[in-house]
């Protein structure tokens, strides 16, 4: 029998593809902000998906620098591809995973890229949230200050 209980077996001729953008299957099981239909899982938001498991990996460990730097990397090339609703569907996880990014002390390359890509999305998308963002950040800026400020211009002190 076949894995998928049909006791067909696959032809050899058709290759299993995986499923077209426009699939039930291809969409996330996910709700929008209005709770309503499932948010379409385009190749930006697959990026910030893998982003957002980054981040949260990073809890643990730091992060992969060159990992990062791919990942930004393409997802610096999907901004250019993406309509601005998708990109306004999946703003703000991107912001939250890029400002984590930041905040978990990412390499000079990686912030660059990340800082980048924040500014694209907030000119690409809804730029209300960099009023938002810029509070966050500098808020966070001002708590690093006070407790290192070597740390906050990046330089590491060895003890």
């Amino acid at each position: 029998l076949h894995p998928s209980g049909t006791g067909k077996r696959p032809s050899a001729q058709t290759p299993a593809r995986p499923p077209a953008p426009s699939s039930p299957t291809f969409r996330m099981a996910k709700r929008g902000v209005a709770g309503g239909e499932p948010i379409p899982l385009s190749r930006f938001g697959a990026l910030v998906a893998q982003l957002e498991s980054v981040v949260a990996s990073a809890r643990q460990k730091p992060p992969d620098a060159l990992l990062c730097f791919d990942l930004l990397s393409e997802l610096s090339s999907a901004l250019d591809e993406a309509p601005k609703d998708t990109i306004q569907l999946w703003q703000r996880k991107c912001e939250d995973a890029l400002q984590s990014l930041l905040v978990f002390g990412a390499c000079r390359p990686v912030r660059r890229l990340a800082s980048s890509a924040m500014g694209r999305i907030i000119q690409k998308g809804d730029a209300i949230s960099v009023y938002s963002r810029a509070s966050t950040l500098q808020g966070w800026l001002v708590d690093v200050k006070r407790a290192d400020p070597m740390a906050c211009a990046g330089v590491q002190r060895n003890a």
